[in-house]
């Protein structure tokens, strides 16, 4: 199977919940927890598309459409040895155009 990263799809729900992260350097990375008929998803967002969203003020309850990408992380646990992969979701901004 193939990963192609310049696929996106349409993400369709309500927020449900935002969690704001920094780094050492004090920049901001916003997840967004998005719910709809299809179940529960994790948004996460760059540094540059949690500062021009202004994603640190998005309130649950809001209506969202979204390019989201997905990305999926992998390697071997450096505790246990095993493999491990993850489908991250990446925003990548507003249907209609590439970005915002």
């Amino acid at each position: 199977m193939a990963v192609i990263r310049e696929a996106t799809f349409t993400l369709a729900g309500t927020i449900r919940r935002v969690s704001v992260d920094h780094d050492q350097q004090g920049t901001a990375y916003a997840t967004v927890q998005v719910e709809n008929e299809g179940g529960i998803s994790d948004v996460s967002f760059s540094a540059e598309n949690t500062r021009s969203t202004g994603a640190v003020d998005f309130r649950p309850g809001t209506s969202v459409s979204w390019l989201i990408r997905p990305y999926v992380v992998y390697g071997v646990s450096k505790r246990t040895g095993a493999p491990y992969g993850i489908c991250k979701l990446n925003y990548v901004g507003l249907p209609g155009g590439f970005g915002d």
